[in-house]
Order: structure tokens, then C-alpha cells, then sequence
């Protein structure tokens, strides 16, 4: 049967800016093309040659749609079809295998998080000492592509159990996908971010820069906030915009802004609303149908919960791409070849470690191509 539901596929905003800098460009640009390529390939539809989120040449992000919609399709007839090539990857054609290559994802995911916030713990106690920069600066790409193959797979994880669970009837109610859209990679974020702007409604945000001086009452949500979302920015996956942990009065001074839009479905709600939606749809199918249903059902529910936690992961290596590059730009500030920190975001990664290694020592090797880019 065909699944009533339309395909789920990851936003380019959760997985790169559409023009970043070139440091940023140069780490999350190449993770991302092959992070996407694996959990393709690992769900059973291998893509075509091609760029499929990032042209390095024209240094743009976008994504390849003449590559990902064949991928997609391929995906969504083997879950409707029983011998379909997922299926056959799976080693088997019925759907309960499907639904254990999804289990795996959901127990894989939560372990690629832990990694990256015990990297993150790391790379913030670490000492300025050129050998541990050096260090760092060769785990960016590999911790970037563990967050963003993460993310990859839990997005494809959650298309699939969504079409494992309206396979089983002929339309699926509306209310059955509350929530899941582009905005969910970044739904607890916003949220979080309504919700602080509401609580300062009555905080005078102009004079951001007096946010130390606050009463508790107006303190604490936006301490609270922080602890959550500190390392996040205006542009969360663009290294070169602050974190908000930062520079708290950017935020105070961004706030009505980035919540001019109305509020998105809090997290608790759009899943409340699933939920009773998909328990009136299971009430009236027969027991072989209902297993099935209420199977995928749950998985949906886990992995729009785990969404946006693992795209927290790709933010949190972006924070600590931000930290670590502000650090290796130290010596260039100190000696010329550099005259301000952000223009550390003008260099590509390779160009960094050439710069930090010695190769580029003298301001005639790094001014030229700095200002070039400016």
C-alpha cells in the first residue's frame, strides 16, 4: 500500500548556511557531503555521482535535488513493497526488519550526543599549547561528520517510520505530522527562545548591556536559557557568529527579532496531538495492522524527540570549531598576519593548520589572500 504521507528530508538549515565563510565552508561543507552520502548508502539507496549539499567551487550550499528525490523515491517503494532493496539490505522482506534498522539508529544516535558534549568538555579545559591545537584542529572533521551522519540518519529513520506507520491505512490524519516539518531540527530551540522573550516582556532589552544588573525574577529565564542554549548563535552552524553563552546582550538584542514569526508547536504539544491523533487511527484497524501501526508510532515519537537533540550535536561542533579557531588565531594576531579575529574565518581549514604548523609564517603569505577574500 502507498504510504499517505509525504517524504521527511532534512532542511539545508540544519546541516549547513547557505553561503558560510570559508573556514566554515571548508569543515562542515566536506562532512556534510559525505555524512549524507553514508546514511544513503546505509539505508539501501546509494546516490549518483554529484554534489548533493555543498559545491565547493562555487562555495554555495544547496541541496541537490536531481540526486536526493531518486534516493527518496527508491526508499519509499521498498517500504512499500515487501522485496524492495531496503528490505534486501535489511536481509529480509518484511517490515519488521525495517523497523529494526531503525531501532539501531535510535540506539546509535544518543551515543554519537555523548561523544560530541564529552568533546565539547574537552576542547573548552584545554590548554593554548600549539600541539593540543593541532590536536583539536585534526578532530573538527571527523566530529563534524559523526554529528552530521547522526543527524542524517535519524532524519531518513524518522521518513521511514513515518511511512511504516501510514502504510497500514489509506489517509492519514493531519494532526498525525504535527510538528514534523523543517522547522523540527531546531523545534525545542525556538521554543526556548518564545519562551525567554516572553518572560522579558517586561525587562527594558534596550539596555542589554544592564542585563547583569536584573532582578532574579528576569535572571533566571534568561540563565536558565543559557544552560541550555548558550552555545548556540543567530546562525548556529556558521562558525563565525558568536554564542549566545558569549555575549548574553546580542541575544537580549537579537530577541525580537528572532521571534517576530509566531511561535512554533511547542515539542510537548505537537506530540500530544500525534499521539491522540494515531491512537484513533489504531482504534479502528484490525490486530495484525494495529501491531504494526502502533510500532511505527512509537519510533516516530522517539525520533522527532531525538531530532533536534542530535541536531544540537552539529551546533555544539560548530561552538567548539568557533572556540578552537579563535585560540589558533592567538599567534597570527600576535605577529600581523592577521589584524583582527574574525579575519580567522577568511581561511580554510588546511590553510589554518599550514598557517599554525609554520609553513605560512610570514604576513607576506597570509595578508595577501586575506584581504583578497574580504
Amino acid at each position: 500500500m502507498t504510504s499517505p504521507v509525504s517524504w521527511y528530508r532534512l532542511p539545508l538549515s540544519a546541516i549547513l548556511p547557505e553561503q558560510p565563510t570559508y573556514f566554515t565552508g571548508s569543515v562542515l561543507g566536506p562532512s556534510a557531503e559525505r555524512a549524507l552520502r553514508a546514511a544513503y548508502e546505509q539505508f539501501g539507496a546509494p546516490l549518483a555521482t554529484g554534489p548533493l549539499v555543498w559545491d565547493a567551487q562555487s562555495r554555495r550550499a544547496a541541496l541537490n535535488d536531481a540526486l536526493l528525490q531518486p534516493a527518496d523515491d527508491a526508499l519509499r517503494r521498498s517500504l512499500a513493497d515487501s522485496g524492495g532493496g531496503l528490505s534486501r539490505l535489511l536481509g529480509g522482506g518484511s517490515p519488521k526488519r525495517a523497523t529494526a534498522y531503525i531501532a539501531q539508529t535510535l540506539q546509535d544516535a544518543p551515543e554519537v550526543i555523548a561523544r560530541i558534549e564529552r568533546w565539547w568538555t574537552r576542547v573548552r579545559a584545554m590548554e593554548w599549547r600549539q600541539a593540543t591545537v593541532l590536536q583539536i584542529m585534526e578532530e573538527l572533521e571527523p566530529r563534524a561528520e559523526d554529528a552530521l551522519l547522526a543527524q542524517a540518519r535519524v532524519a531518513l529513520s524518522l521518513a521511514a517510520a513515518l511511512h511504516l506507520q501510514a502504510g497500514q491505512i489509506s489517509t492519514a490524519p493531519a494532526e498525525m505530522t504535527a510538528g514534523i516539518d523543517d522547522g523540527l531540527p531546531q523545534a525545542s530551540y525556538a521554543t526556548a527562545l518564545h519562551s525567554l522573550a516572553a518572560s522579558l516582556q517586561k525587562a527594558d532589552t534596550s539596555a542589554a548591556a544592564d542585563w547583569q544588573q536584573w532582578p532574579a525574577s528576569l535572571r533566571d529565564p534568561l540563565d536558565t536559557f543559557l544552560a541550555s542554549y548558550g552555545r548556540w548563535a543567530d546562525l548556529p552552524l556558521e562558525t563565525a557568529r558568536p554564542r549566545w553563552v558569549d555575549d548574553p546582550s546580542a541575544l537580549l538584542a537579537a530577541l525580537p527579532e528572532l521571534t517576530r514569526s509566531a511561535a512554533p508547536i511547542d515539542p510537548a504539544e505537537a506530540s500530544r496531538r500525534r499521539g491522540a491523533a494515531a491512537a484513533g487511527v489504531s482504534q479502528q484497524l484490525k490486530s495484525g495492522q494495529r501491531k504494526q501501526f502502533d510500532a511505527a508510532a512509537a519510533q516516530v515519537e522517539q525520533l522527532t524527540a531525538l531530532l533536534p537533540q542530535v541536531h544540537t550535536a552539529v551546533v555544539i561542533v560548530a561552538a567548539a570549531a568557533r572556540y578552537w579557531v579563535s585560540g589558533a588565531a592567538n599567534e597570527a594576531l600576535a605577529d600581523g598576519r592577521l589584524q583582527s579575529a574574525d579575519e580567522v574565518f577568511l581561511l580554510e581549514l588546511e590553510e589554518l593548520k599550514q598557517m599554525m604548523t609554520g609553513e605560512w609564517s610570514n604576513v607576506e603569505q597570509v595578508r595577501p589572500l586575506v584581504e583578497a577574500r574580504r
